[in-house]
Protein backbone atom coordinates (compact mmCIF):
# COMPACT_ATOMS: atom_id res chain seq x y z
CA UNK A 1 0.00 0.00 0.00
CA UNK A 2 2.97 2.18 0.69
CA UNK A 3 4.15 2.10 -2.50
CA UNK A 4 1.09 2.46 -4.72
CA UNK A 5 0.86 5.71 -1.95
CA UNK A 6 4.65 6.83 -3.12
CA UNK A 7 4.23 6.08 -6.64
CA UNK A 8 0.87 8.12 -6.74
CA UNK A 9 2.46 10.93 -4.72
CA UNK A 10 5.48 10.89 -7.84
CA UNK A 11 2.86 11.16 -10.51
CA UNK A 12 1.23 13.87 -9.08
CA UNK A 13 4.78 15.40 -8.44
CA UNK A 14 5.41 14.97 -12.35
CA UNK A 15 2.23 16.50 -13.57
CA UNK A 16 2.65 19.55 -11.55
CA UNK A 17 6.37 19.93 -12.68
CA UNK A 18 4.98 19.23 -16.57
CA UNK A 19 2.25 22.36 -15.65
CA UNK A 20 4.69 24.64 -13.80
CA UNK A 21 6.79 24.40 -16.53
CA UNK A 22 4.06 25.33 -19.43
CA UNK A 23 4.26 28.63 -21.20
CA UNK A 24 1.33 30.43 -21.04
CA UNK A 25 -0.66 30.75 -24.25
CA UNK A 26 -1.19 33.92 -25.94
CA UNK A 27 -3.56 35.37 -28.61
CA UNK A 28 -2.70 37.46 -31.21
CA UNK A 29 -4.57 39.69 -33.43
CA UNK A 30 -4.65 38.46 -36.66
CA UNK A 31 -7.12 41.19 -38.26
CA UNK A 32 -8.68 44.46 -37.40
CA UNK A 33 -11.60 45.26 -39.20
CA UNK A 34 -12.66 48.76 -40.30
CA UNK A 35 -16.02 48.89 -41.70
CA UNK A 36 -15.07 48.66 -45.41
CA UNK A 37 -13.94 44.98 -45.10
CA UNK A 38 -16.61 43.76 -42.68
CA UNK A 39 -17.74 44.56 -39.29
CA UNK A 40 -18.85 42.22 -36.27
CA UNK A 41 -17.39 39.06 -37.55
CA UNK A 42 -18.39 35.75 -36.09
CA UNK A 43 -18.15 32.06 -35.74
CA UNK A 44 -14.81 31.21 -37.35
CA UNK A 45 -13.69 27.62 -39.63
CA UNK A 46 -10.53 26.58 -40.50
CA UNK A 47 -9.02 23.86 -42.96
CA UNK A 48 -6.23 21.67 -42.90
CA UNK A 49 -3.99 24.06 -43.78
CA UNK A 50 -4.50 26.58 -41.37
CA UNK A 51 -6.73 29.53 -43.19
CA UNK A 52 -9.38 30.66 -41.24
CA UNK A 53 -12.57 31.37 -42.89
CA UNK A 54 -15.55 33.43 -41.63
CA UNK A 55 -18.41 35.87 -42.04
CA UNK A 56 -19.49 39.26 -40.89
CA UNK A 57 -22.73 40.11 -40.80
CA UNK A 58 -22.66 44.24 -41.16
CA UNK A 59 -20.07 46.19 -42.92
CA UNK A 60 -18.44 45.82 -46.68
CA UNK A 61 -21.49 47.26 -49.38
CA UNK A 62 -24.09 49.61 -47.87
CA UNK A 63 -26.46 48.78 -50.07
CA UNK A 64 -29.14 46.87 -47.53
CA UNK A 65 -32.69 48.05 -47.12
CA UNK A 66 -32.81 46.88 -43.04
CA UNK A 67 -33.38 50.05 -40.81
CA UNK A 68 -30.31 50.68 -38.73
CA UNK A 69 -27.97 48.14 -41.01
CA UNK A 70 -24.42 49.06 -41.00
CA UNK A 71 -23.30 47.43 -44.40
CA UNK A 72 -24.17 44.07 -45.89
CA UNK A 73 -21.53 42.35 -44.55
CA UNK A 74 -18.81 40.01 -45.93
CA UNK A 75 -17.11 36.90 -45.93
CA UNK A 76 -13.52 36.74 -45.65
CA UNK A 77 -10.08 34.57 -44.93
CA UNK A 78 -6.84 34.74 -43.31
CA UNK A 79 -3.97 32.83 -44.29
CA UNK A 80 -0.64 31.84 -42.42
CA UNK A 81 2.43 32.95 -44.49
CA UNK A 82 5.93 33.70 -43.79
CA UNK A 83 5.67 37.00 -42.32
CA UNK A 84 2.21 36.65 -40.06
CA UNK A 85 -0.80 36.71 -42.03
CA UNK A 86 -2.40 37.84 -44.84
CA UNK A 87 -6.73 38.77 -44.46
CA UNK A 88 -8.57 38.76 -48.02
CA UNK A 89 -12.00 39.89 -48.59
CA UNK A 90 -13.29 37.12 -50.22
CA UNK A 91 -16.59 38.57 -50.97
CA UNK A 92 -18.76 41.78 -50.17
CA UNK A 93 -22.44 41.48 -50.18
CA UNK A 94 -24.30 43.45 -52.18
CA UNK A 95 -27.99 43.44 -51.29
CA UNK A 96 -30.76 41.92 -49.46
CA UNK A 97 -30.70 39.47 -52.57
CA UNK A 98 -27.45 37.78 -52.63
CA UNK A 99 -27.56 37.13 -48.97
CA UNK A 100 -27.26 40.09 -47.00
CA UNK A 101 -26.51 40.15 -43.43
CA UNK A 102 -25.90 36.07 -43.02
CA UNK A 103 -25.81 35.22 -39.48
CA UNK A 104 -22.43 34.20 -38.26
CA UNK A 105 -22.52 32.30 -35.36
CA UNK A 106 -21.68 34.12 -31.73
CA UNK A 107 -21.24 38.23 -32.76
CA UNK A 108 -21.24 41.81 -30.32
Amino acid sequence: MESRCALNLMLLAMLLALALSLNAQTLQVLHTFEANDGFKPGALMMDQAGNVYGATVAGGTYNCSSPGRVGCGTLFEVSPNISGWTFTTLYKFQSNADGCCIPSGIHS
